[in-house]
């Protein structure tokens, strides 16, 4: 399977309606961490958000000499544009804030980890009776993972690496499973022993049958 490119990207806004309010940092990065851009937006319809600012801790003095979203949008789309997975913590809500420049295609597969991290911490919400959702700092938590939440770079490197850490839970969980199934049999393949090192490490499984294509190869 061809390599795919991975985005991980956040938003911080003056508040939480998109029809309303406005971006007022977004920041990206790829798979090795790499920052792809990190930038302060200006808004234009807005002059304060103490609300918000009481969260992020960006004020109007911080954005003052910002670009206008107008300034980035063409960058902020190339980024968006060129991931064939698109990664976020919530990602209905950072959407929602770049819809005025973005809107994802078909071909691209989004992965909220704010969802996946419910399902995988378990704890189910009293009223929805479903898995509740998880704030980015209690991911980052769990994983080990110090930042400065609100920050959407911080946010960022956070939710790469829960990501990260989440795909080599699932890798090990994949492994146990494979040795369950062959426990039985006499011995082991060769291909079946790489595949279950390669899960326990944390490494992406070979290319070999014992695969089945679970795993997409992500971009280096």
């Amino acid at each position: 399977m061809a390599n795919k490119k991975l985005v991980v990207f956040d938003t911080e806004t003056t508040g939480l309606n998109p029809d309303e309010d406005e971006m007022v940092q977004f920041s990206a990065c790829d798979f090795n961490g790499q920052v792809l851009l990190n930038t302060y937006i200006r808004p234009t319809k807005h002059t304060e958000w103490p609300e918000a600012e009481k969260i992020n801790h960006i004020s109007p003095e911080t954005v003052k000499d910002a670009p206008v979203l107008a300034d980035v949008a063409d960058k902020i789309k190339m980024i968006m544009t060129s991931a064939d997975y698109l990664v976020a913590y919530n990602i209905d809500f950072d959407l929602g804030f770049l819809a005025p420049v973005f809107h994802a295609e078909r071909r691209q597969k989004q992965i909220d980890v704010m969802l996946d991290f419910a399902r995988f911490f378990g704890e189910i919400h009293d009223y929805y009776g479903d898995y509740k959702w998880q704030k980015l700092i209690t991911a980052a938590a769990y994983y080990g993972f110090d930042f400065a939440a609100h920050d959407s770079m911080q946010d960022v490197f956070a939710t790469l690496h829960i990501y990260k850490q989440m795909r080599i839970d699932d890798r090990r969980k994949l492994a146990a499973t494979r040795i369950s199934r062959l426990g039985n049999t006499y011995r082991f393949y060769n291909t079946d022993k790489q595949f279950i090192a390669d899960c326990l490490a944390g490494r992406d499984p070979g290319s070999c049958s014992a695969n089945g294509g679970l795993f997409d190869e992500i971009e280096d």
